[in-house]
């Protein structure tokens, strides 16, 4: 791996030499302080990767503090002053390939909206789409908005999305277009070696989000069946929206489990490896999930499963995981029932995650994948 990032402003980034002229463009989002959400840990992971040297990668950084207060033409304005200074950028370094990340919501706009700067400019353009809602969203709209973002997809030279199950989804919206299935990776060298718990508590610990679309109300259903049981909850994370944490404070009160739920707060860089080396099973029920990075770093820290099969899930994880059906709190119960007195299956389902971590997932296989990417750019 390189050297760490050197600096990050709100515009460019870059790191290593790097030709002025050539090379790639990354646009993405990479904020100052603790990085949670997975667009931004995988801007972090390739800018301290070799790609930067390699392929004179500079970043072009789209992160801005969220704040649903500010009016609408500040919005506005503001994506205007990024849009010109994109153009600026692009003109002046002439990229062989600019490479955009973009997730849904209004960042599924401005992505397109920085696709076609850099095609009007005659770039290459590389769209990697990422939000684990992806189909659920577009579902959720009327015609018009569905073929306003199918189009949008046809804006990029080429589009890149992290597993066979996105490919297939986008592949049917826009058929014909290149797409690279590249998944998110992690850094296997941070993982904390497992601790030992000389007691019988299962800890079991959810990372992400917290709210509907994480499961979180049916793990609240699931530790009310498992009064019985030595396990305790860790809920790792941030409101998704706004009140979650209030709201499932509340449901863990009704259902007289709240004692057994502990809410962390977000859990970020060494203090998250740690929580992960001492939990015994990692809990995704997950109504919607495109490749969590959640779960590639719990099958890094070797811990076993228990999930649902939603977006990329399915592909990640084999014998290391158990499926729950969507939206099922009994069923969660029944697993985690049985994990509590099943210490050597929990350890062979840890182990069997963390190999496959290795093989697949760890990111010097993914800058491979990459570097292949961008070199197609350069021939």
């Amino acid at each position: 791996m390189g050297g760490a990032i050197n600096t990050v402003t709100s515009s460019v980034t870059t790191r290593a030499a790097g030709s002025e002229r050539g090379g790639v463009l990354l646009v993405g989002n990479l904020p100052e302080g603790p990085l949670v959400g997975g667009v931004e840990v995988g801007v972090e992971m390739i800018l301290n990767s070799d790609l930067p040297s390699q392929h004179g990668l500079r970043l072009f950084n789209t992160a801005r503090r969220r704040d649903p207060s500010r009016p609408l033409r500040e919005r506005l304005g503001y994506q205007l002053r990024r849009s010109l200074e994109l153009f600026t950028q692009v003109l002046r370094m002439r990229p062989r390939l600019v490479h955009v990340k973009a997730t849904v919501g209004v960042n599924y706009w401005q992505g397109a909206s920085y696709c076609l700067i850099a095609r009007l400019c005659g770039r290459r353009v590389l769209l990697q789409l990422h939000g684990g809602d992806l189909d659920s969203w577009y579902s959720g709209f009327g015609p018009i908005v569905r073929a306003a973002m199918r189009m949008a997809l046809r804006l990029p030279s080429e589009i890149m999305v992290l597993s066979e199950y996105w490919r297939e989804f986008i592949d049917g919206l826009v058929p014909g277009r290149s797409i690279h299935v590249v998944p998110n990776g992690v850094r296997l060298e941070l993982a904390r070696p497992r601790h030992q718990a000389d007691n019988e508590l299962l800890e079991v610990v959810s990372v992400g989000a917290l709210g509907e679309r994480k499961g979180h109300f049916e793990i609240l259903e699931a530790a009310a069946r498992l009064r019985d049981r030595p396990i305790r909850f860790i809920f790792a994370g941030e409101d998704e929206f706004g009140g979650e944490q209030e709201a499932l404070s509340a449901r863990a009160t009704e259902l007289g489990v709240s004692n057994r739920v502990e809410f962390a707060g977000a859990v970020t860089g060494p203090d998250k490896w740690e929580l992960l080396a001492k939990s015994d099973v990692f809990l995704l029920p997950s109504r919607g999930e495109n490749m969590p990075n959640s779960l590639l770093e719990a099958m890094a820290a070797g811990l076993p499963v228990v999930c649902t099969e939603v977006g990329a899930v399915p592909e990640m994880v084999d014998t290391g995981a158990i499926f729950v059906p969507v939206g099922d709190g009994e069923a969660i119960a029944k697993v985690l029932s049985k994990l509590v007195g099943s210490p050597r299956e929990r350890e062979k389902m840890g182990a069997d995650n963390r190999k496959r971590a290795e093989q697949r997932y760890g990111f010097s296989v993914v800058a491979a994948a990459l570097d292949r990417i961008y070199r197609q750019g350069a021939a």
